[in-house]
């Protein structure tokens, strides 16, 4: 960006570099271009336009120089054969994870046809997308200095994606192999690709498998390899390239690597190393080679060895754009440090409206690459102040990467923000990422001052544009913000989401507004067409509080609560609901949200008053009592009191919305004694907070009195069968004093207990329960030891036979803590 001049030759920038200071003074220096790139712009002896058989190339090497991979000879890849036409095996290509082959034609565009060769087929691997991006589009707005048809490398692929200009639909500016063809300037984009990883480079013939490794995680890889029709041999599609210099640094085709064969002969190779190859997929039409594919053998000696990358485009949910604010349109052409593997680069941006600052781009010039950001509100030319936002992390492998914020930062149209980003390298010197312009590649780099600034420890900035070198050189860091999503005020009862004959504006999620409330809030809600357990996550204030429920197709499951913790919900301020539909980037599945409310009547426990509707005592409970509880693992005893109950299905007891059961009846106007119920673990949270409910399911008239009193929850109880020895035991346990609580599943019938009894001293000591329900008493035993196994039937009427069922042996004596006794070896049949 800024007013375009004359852009200095490489020679003159080496001879600039001489005056420059030594490592570690104040200002920093340039790394020395690629020498294949040097080559290539001084004599360009290396760049053929075709092979001898007619067909386009059109690979130009990058001033970057490339990073030779460490080669670790014992990595090994899982199998000795994979392919992405048929990843399977099955002979079936149905599945395969592959668009279809492209032809480039007579135009030299071989690099964008391996760019969106890469991305296309990592779509459809992770996210089963079948798309088809515009070559055309990108052979003509790249913005570097070569025509359309006259070549390029994943770089400039890079440049324009993350800049956001693309990609743009095929169907939007179909492919035309003439650099006069026309072309779309104001196309929007399909999505925003998040990252392009610029992996190591071959360090020998026989360094294959992390190549293999990264076809199976990522999809296929951008390679470049130099192609010579001598080393071709049609008949069975193979090709082995021998460098007459051993160089392998020869490079003038772009292709795809799709996969490999170890046991592939490929008899061009040298001896010993005549099996094996890589799968590779060509852009000259599927009427060339094997359907457009060819098979390179691992010894051939120029692919992988100068370019290799792979995308990384995630979710549109995980970082959605509308707007990439950016200088380095060219993006990554060179790379400058202080003589230390830590450096700092910042950008000052001015916003042309009104939008929220998602994340953060920037290239990593090592692999590994530590990296820091920090957000801010103010710079005064030296120091950035008013700190909103940081993110940190490490990126693997060179390249373009991007970083979600993990709240976004509001910014305003006019009002500027910094970004700074601290690189801290693994061994390369030269930590900061720059573009900067070089004659017949990027002369349209320009910058302005008051745009992006270096620094050696992130205190003192300079102005780049101040250094005598790189007057035209701008930082390689992007805001990447997008438009505020309206959220509409609670309570909500309209449908939202993706949903059939009705609103399609939500697609991937819906925001909703609620006022500031302390505490813990109820939020309740109906889910539509819900498929997958972890399909709709649930958000407050961009912290996950759960996921919604799955429901059954084309139909409103039942209204759902969630308890949403008071450390996620803001007291004073306005609170951000968002409902976020994780699978639906590709925006196919429906789904929806209606009835959304919150509500802040949540007692937590334990909770020893009384609640409900209580003859001269409480009335603002009249259908229902919620109580938040944290999250506990395994399961839980809820223990209550209930007032009042006249019918045996009238008192609902509900954990998160799953059904317990029923309080028991209780005589009018009395308190019942104390029950319990259990709670199965797959009802209850273990990290997320659990929400306890007492429905009155007769009261909606609001007639009826009922209460319940006395509540808490107590997560020590033991599975059947149990051959442990539980109670106040000499020797052993003494974390169940007073009882002993068993759960079991459902059983209809009557049930037999069996157990063995230790040291109970009077015949009525040890009471046993099924669902609060007396039925006996276990037998004595001698002192300090254990009695025959005993056994006891379960009247039907006491057990559920749906529900889990709670057996209970209470130590009626034992309040004070101070008799022996205990049970082992509990089972029911």
């Amino acid at each position: 960006m800024g007013n375009a001049q004359t852009s200095p030759g490489i020679l003159a920038v080496f001879s600039i570099l001489i005056l420059l200071p030594a490592c570690g003074e104040d200002l920093p220096q340039l790394e020395p271009p690629n020498p294949a790139f040097t080559r290539f712009v001084e004599g360009g002896s290396l760049q053929r336009r075709s092979t001898e058989s007619g067909f386009a190339l059109g690979y130009i090497p990058s001033p970057i120089r490339p990073e030779r991979h460490l080669f670790e000879r014992e990595a090994s890849a899982s199998d000795p054969e994979y392919d992405m036409r048929d990843p399977n095996g099955d002979g079936n290509t149905s599945d395969g994870l592959l668009t279809p082959v492209r032809d480039q034609g007579g135009c030299g565009s071989c690099w964008a046809f391996a760019s969106y060769g890469a991305l296309e087929s990592q779509l459809k691997q992770s996210w089963a997308l079948a798309l088809d991006f515009s070559e055309d589009n990108l052979k003509h707005l790249n913005g570097f200095d070569s025509g359309p048809c006259d070549g390029g490398n994943i770089d400039f692929s890079t440049a324009y994606l993350s800049r956001y200009d693309g990609p743009i639909s095929e169907a939007d500016d179909p492919y035309d192999d003439s650099a006069e063809s026309e072309y779309c300037t104001g196309c929007a984009p399909v999505r925003y690709a998040d990252s392009v990883v610029f992996l190591p480079t071959r360090a020998a013939v026989t360094d294959n498998a992390y190549i293999k490794q990264a076809v199976l995680e990522h999809g296929g890889l951008y390679a470049s390899l130099y192609m010579d029709s001598p080393f071709y041999n049609d008949s069975d599609q193979t090709y082995c390239y021998d460098d007459p210099n051993d160089s392998y640094a020869d490079s003038n085709h772009a292709v795809v690597i799709v996969g490999w064969d170890d046991d592939k002969y490929v008899g061009q190779a040298p001896p010993g190393g005549r099996y094996g190859a890589f799968i590779v997929r060509n852009s000259w039409s599927a009427s060339w080679g094997e359907g457009g594919y060819f098979y390179v053998s691992y010894y051939d000696e120029s692919i992988a060895f100068s370019s290799l990358a792979h995308f990384e485009d995630r979710a549109e949910s995980d970082l959605a754009v509308d707007t990439a604010y950016t200088y380095d349109t060219l993006g990554w052409t060179g790379s400058i440090g202080y003589g230390d593997t830590v450096a700092w680069g910042a950008n000052w941006f001015v916003p042309e409206q009104d939008e929220e600052l998602a994340g953060v781009g920037f290239y990593a010039t090592d692999s590994p690459t530590d990296y820091e950001v920090y957000v801010y509100e103010n710079f005064d030319g030296s120091t950035f102040s008013d700190l909103t936002a940081t993110a940190g992390g490490t990126v693997a492998y060179r390249g373009w990467h991007t970083v979600q914020l993990d709240t976004p930062v509001a910014v305003r149209t006019g009002d500027g923000f910094g970004i700074a980003v601290r690189f801290s390298n693994s061994d390369s010197t030269w930590p900061l990422p720059v573009e900067m312009p070089f004659a017949g590649y990027s002369s349209a780099s320009t910058a302005n001052p008051g745009e992006g600034y270096v620094s050696y420890e992130g205190s003192a900035w300079t102005d780049v544009t101040a250094i005598s070198w790189c007057t035209e050189c701008s930082v390689c860091i992007k805001a990447l913000c997008r438009a505020p999503v309206p959220s509409i005020p609670l309570p909500a009862a309209e449908a939202y989401g993706r949903i059939t004959g009705g609103d399609l504006t939500h697609v991937e999620e819906v925001r909703y507004s609620f006022q500031g409330i302390s505490g813990q809030v109820i939020l309740r809600y109906q889910a539509w067409d819900v498929d997958f357990a972890r399909e709709v996550e649930i958000l407050v204030n961009g912290q996950s509080a759960g996921f919604a429920r799955v429901t059954a197709n084309n139909s409103w499951g039942p209204m759902q609560s969630l308890l949403l913790p008071g450390g996620l919900v803001n007291d004073a301020s306005e609170n951000l609901l968002t409902f976020s539909n994780t699978y639906n980037p590709p925006k196919t599945y429906l789904w929806g949200v209606r009835e959304v409310s919150v509500e802040a009547e949540v007692i937590p426990l334990p909770a020893p008053e009384a609640y409900g509707r209580i003859t001269g005592g409480d009335q603002t409970h009249v259908q229902e009592v919620s109580y938040g509880f944290e999250g506990l693992s395994g399961e839980v005893e809820l223990f209550y009191r209930a007032w009042d109950v006249d019918y045996a299905n009238e008192v609902e007891i509900l954990v998160n919305d799953h059904s317990l059961g029923f309080a028991p009846r209780t005589l009018n106007n009395s308190w019942g004694m104390t029950q319990s119920i259990v709670a199965p673990d797959e009802y209850v949270n273990d990290a997320l907070a659990n929400l306890l409910t007492f429905a009155n399911t007769f009261n909606p008239p609001k007639t009826y009195l009922w209460g319940v009193k006395e509540v808490m929850s107590d997560a020590e109880v033991v599975p059947l069968p149990a051959a442990g020895a539980y109670g106040r035991i000499s020797g052993g346990d003494h974390t169940h004093v007073q009882e002993v609580s068993y759960s079991f599943q459902g059983l209809a019938g009557a049930v037999t207990l069996t157990y063995e009894a230790w040291d109970v001293d009077y015949a009525n000591e040890v009471q046993i329960l099924v669902n609060g329900q007396p039925a006996g008493f276990a037998p004595v035993t001698s002192n300090n030891s254990w009695g025959p196994l005993r056994a006891i039937v379960l009247p039907d009427p006491f057990v559920h036979d749906a529900s889990t069922n709670l057996l209970v042996f209470d130590n009626t004596y034992n309040p004070p803590n101070t008799y022996w006794w205990g049970v082992r070896n509990v089972a029911v049949e």
